[in-house]
């Protein structure tokens, strides 16, 4: 390899950044790059002039680089959580095979450079989003909130998306871990709504109605009714 790039040099071909493995007194071995240029004298090349750079740290680096990536991948793509990593527009960088399944889309790697985050929140939450961005990008680390999405087959429901900053290819972006809370968020939403109703019910019955300690008979609630009947205050009668 060496020889043909010095006989290139000496025809004239313009010289190509060059890797080379170097070896040391002691015979163990070193990677390298050498510039070379010609050096010309009456219009010959006469002798050729090189520049020898040691690259082991920057090799080493791109190797504990790369296996640090394949761990990443190994882990985020085997996680039953979903991972995605956009840029500070929406735009998606990475997107693990979980989130296909969130959001039904059955070949997650088209999201990959051609997709936008915003295209699959709904509309109502876009501000929000926007605002939430830049929380994370002022440094609010672990920032938990709460989209509805449009998945492909029409769907809606709910996820809750943890961000952080990172960096990603030379560049910030956001790395998203999703979950899909929509049963939890339905049973929430019955919940809350049962306990409204009883609530109603309670306060506007007919009938006196109290909520006492089975422990120690203490008051926790009482209605309009029982008030009346008895001729109390509200705050004379709770915790006695």
């Amino acid at each position: 390899k060496v020889k043909d790039n010095i006989q290139k040099l000496i025809d004239g071909i313009p010289y190509e950044l060059e890797e080379y493995l170097a070896i040391r007194k002691d015979g163990s071995t070193f990677p390298i790059n050498i510039y070379s240029s010609p050096i010309y004298r009456n219009g010959t090349v006469t002798g050729i002039r090189g520049v020898i750079i040691d690259i082991s740290e920057r090799k080493r680096f791109e190797t504990e680089l790369k296996e640090s990536e394949e761990k990443f991948r190994a882990l985020v793509e085997q996680s039953h959580d979903g991972t995605i990593i956009v840029d500070f527009s929406g735009n998606v960088l990475f997107a693990n095979p979980r989130i296909g399944i969130i959001i039904g889309h059955t070949n997650v790697q088209n999201l990959v450079h051609n997709s936008n985050i915003f295209s699959f929140i709904l509309p109502e939450f876009h501000e929000q989003i926007k605002h939430d961005m830049n929380e994370v990008k002022s440094g609010h680390e672990g920032y938990a909130v709460l989209y509805q999405v449009q998945t492909v087959d029409n769907r809606k429901i709910w996820i809750e998306c943890t961000g952080k900053k990172i960096s990603y290819s030379g560049f910030p972006a956001i790395l998203l871990s999703i979950h899909d809370i929509t049963e939890r968020k339905i049973a929430e939403d019955a919940l809350r709504d049962s306990e409204e109703k009883m609530g109603t019910i309670f306060r506007n019955n007919p009938v006196a109605l109290t909520v006492v300690s089975a422990a120690d008979g203490v008051f926790a609630d009482v209605n309009e009714a029982f008030l009346k009947m008895t001729g109390y205050e509200k705050s004379s009668v709770i915790g006695k």
